[in-house]
């Protein structure tokens, strides 16, 4: 199967796609478009950052002459099938020439959901303005879902909590690590940061014994240990194994700790969709919380829904 994969410019979005990488079906050709400003911990065959002000959001149109480009590469390329983050420039191209498309993404709970749980989760009048370039774009998203022949809801949410979504949504399992029980891997506090964002640094950097997986290795800060968020063994481990668990509020790390049975001290970045809605619910199913004084460490008790499949089960049905 030859599979384009459509990044969106989000840095949880690589996770995302790092994730489905190592999990994809066997004998897959698979390439990758997003933005590079978003990613530091891959390489792309197509850097999207210069058709950032491609899109025409009123018309749903796409007139501009990288973009032509950028579609003629992609019919080269031959895709079977075109995965989107919910990249709007990809999934546009994927419905012109009639590519088969599928929206897999954590952004697609906020389209999926009912106004009542909106309301409840008060993203709207709280984050208002993060949500402003989305309600923008709102016609070209519903055009992007309703033309997918799947949108599915990337996330933890289906699991831990019976969250009402509409009938052409599912909910699709997070990939996610898991260690067991290790005296040698047992530490205050396990963090994980894909940018070194000194805000969110110092709300760590007077825990003891900490241990931080990061991009950002070759840097020093007491009081914490920075090792390579690449070496995943040891940062599930770790985390497994670690008293207080902090973490980027990006999926792919919020599923880490809600698997693992960990509270999550969220580092929130509150220009970034993904997070804030996942900060919000974490909260509203009490799994999680942003740091703002000490760490948590409350127990919590996830369950499975068996009736959820991880993303590469549906790609071999």
């Amino acid at each position: 199967m030859r599979i384009l994969y459509a990044l969106s410019d989000r840095y949880g979005s690589q996770v995302q796609y790092i994730r489905f990488l190592q999990n994809a079906p066997p004998n897959s050709i698979i390439k990758v478009a997003g933005y590079a400003s978003k990613c530091n911990l891959i390489n792309l065959d197509w850097n999207l950052d210069a058709l950032k002000d491609a899109i025409d959001l009123k018309t749903v149109s796409l007139k501009n002459e990288n973009v032509s480009i950028y579609a003629s590469q992609i019919e080269s390329f031959r895709p079977d099938l075109i995965i989107s983050d919910l990249e709007l420039i990809t999934s546009y191209i994927a419905i012109a020439h009639k590519i088969p498309l599928w929206q897999v993404s954590p952004l697609l709970f906020y389209y999926a959901t009912t106004n009542e749980i909106k309301s409840e989760l008060n993203s709207r009048r709280r984050f208002s303005y993060i949500f402003k370039p989305h309600l923008k774009a709102k016609d070209f998203i519903h055009y992007a879902i309703t033309n997918s022949s799947k949108n599915l809801i990337y996330s933890y949410f289906g699991d831990a909590h019976d969250f009402p979504i509409s009938s052409n949504f599912e909910w699709v399992r997070p990939y996610f690590y898991s260690a067991n029980q290790s005296k040698a891997a047992e530490h205050h506090c396990c963090a994980t940061l894909l940018t070194n964002n000194k805000s969110h640094l110092n709300k760590i950097k007077d825990q003891e014994d900490t241990v931080l997986f990061s991009s950002f290795e070759n840097e020093n800060y007491s009081n914490i240990k920075i090792k390579n968020i690449s070496n995943t063994s040891e940062y599930i481990i770790n985390l497994k194994n670690s008293n207080y668990v902090a973490c980027s509020a990006y999926t792919d790390f919020m599923a880490d700790c809600f698997y693992n049975k960990k509270f999550a001290n969220l580092f929130v970045d509150f220009d970034d969709i993904e997070c804030v809605v996942n900060y919000l619910c974490a909260e509203h199913l009490n799994v999680g919380k942003a740091i703002m004084n000490a760490l948590s460490n409350q127990s919590i008790d996830p369950k499975v829904n068996s009736k959820i499949k991880f993303f590469d089960q549906h790609l071999v049905e």
